[in-house]
Parts: C-alpha cells; structure tokens; sequence
C-alpha cells in the first residue's frame, strides 16, 4: 500500500495511459504478473483548481481480504484522503487448518465401475426435472467416489510452486531493489530494479513452460494424473 503516483493506471479500467515501456505500464504489468489485487477505487488526491486524482493504492494477494474501505478528510495540510478498512484475517487461518483430499489416482476403478454398471438409470431418472435427475446423478458420483477414493492430507502449496530457489532469490532481490527504488525515484536505482525485473520475468517464464511440458509429457502416460496434478 502507498501512495505510487501514478494516475495513468486505470484498474477498474484495465486501461493505461503510456507506451508499452513507460514506468506505468511497467508498473502495470509487474502488479498483474504477481497476481495482486488493486482495493482502491475512489481518488485519493484532491486539490483546489486540479483535478481529483488517484495515487493511493492498497495492494492484496485476494478480492476478499480488504473491507469496508473507507475515504477519511486528509491530515494535516495533506491534500490525500486518509483510507481506513477492515483487514479480513480468516483466510489466513483457513488456510493453516490441515484439510484432506481424494487420492484419485488410488482409487479403485474396477469397483467404481461395477458400481455404476449395476444402477438402473432410466428408472432412477424417469419422471424427473433436468435438476432432480443432476441431484440424483450427483448423488451417486458422489457415493461412489466416497466409497472407493480415499481420502490422504494436503498441504498447503505456495503459488507458482515450480520456480526453482534461485527464481525465488531473484524475486525477492527485484522486491528489495523496488522498494529502494521507490524511497529514491533515483534513475540508476531503476535500472538496477529493471535489470532483475526482467532477469525475474524471463525465469518465470521460462520455469512455467517446463514445468507445462513436464505435465504434458505426465498426462500421456498416466491418465490418472490430470486428477491430481491439476
């Protein structure tokens, strides 16, 4: 969260004022590739015979986790609102709960099989509405997946689980570099910032596709898997 100056942004819009290589669109795109969530939406910047603009913005990884934001009278001789909002906890502690999943690819499909082979269909479905007759085939999936899949733990998986550490070191360096390029607006700052930004980009890229083809490659020899690996 900060103020970032940056009125050429338009989220609501997905729009920016810039040529692809101006810091804006950059800037843009940097917030798009982590994925982050713009919580902002009001202008954040007012000033007598300009017009109102919108500079602040408060950043999340989910929709959900900033609510009731509100627009406060700015302090001081500060000509930018103060922002107030509730921060929404419970995902964070949803997500330390160990939870379970089916294993499909434990699963005993010889059994499920000879399960559904016995269900007389047009009988069970006969006379019903096109969502009694999902209700009850539903049902039955969910019967026989209850019986014969079992269930095994989970973790909880960090996003872009296939970059490799020294992706992740160079990810957090390119953080470090852009905070401090932020306290500076210093142009050699930038450039050091931009030289890893893009060392970073490519990285991901460039992990993202093998580990796409190393799933493709899963899937041909193993139907099963697009199960679980997806």
């Amino acid at each position: 969260m900060g103020d970032f100056n940056l009125p050429e942004i338009d989220y609501e819009g997905f729009d920016v004022r810039g040529t692809p290589d101006s810091y804006p669109c950059r800037f843009f795109d940097m917030t798009q590739d982590l994925f982050l969530v713009q919580n902002v939406f009001n202008f954040t910047r007012v000033r007598n015979g300009q017009q109102p603009s919108k500079l602040d913005y408060v950043f999340t990884f989910h929709d959900n986790e900033v609510e009731d934001m509100k627009y406060l009278s700015p302090i001081g001789l500060s000509d930018h609102v103060g922002l107030l909002w509730k921060l929404n906890c419970s995902l964070a502690m949803r997500n330390s709960v160990p939870s379970s999943k089916y294993a499909h690819w434990k699963a005993d499909y010889e059994q499920m099989n000879t399960y559904v082979s016995e269900i007389n269909w047009r009988t069970l479905l006969d006379g019903n509405s096109v969502q009694e007759m999902w209700n009850q085939i539903k049902s039955c999936y969910n019967s026989v997946v209850h019986e014969h899949v079992p269930l095994v733990r989970t973790r909880n998986k960090k996003k872009l689980s296939f970059l490799s550490n020294e992706t992740k070191k160079m990810i957090n360096k390119r953080e470090r570099l852009f905070r401090i390029y932020c306290k500076t607006k210093r142009g050699i700052d930038f450039d050091k910032y931009r030289k890893i930004r893009n060392r970073v980009n490519a990285a991901i890229r460039k992990e993202k596709l093998e580990d796409e083809e190393r799933k493709c490659q899963v899937f041909k020899t193993n139907k099963k898997a697009v199960l679980w690996i997806c």
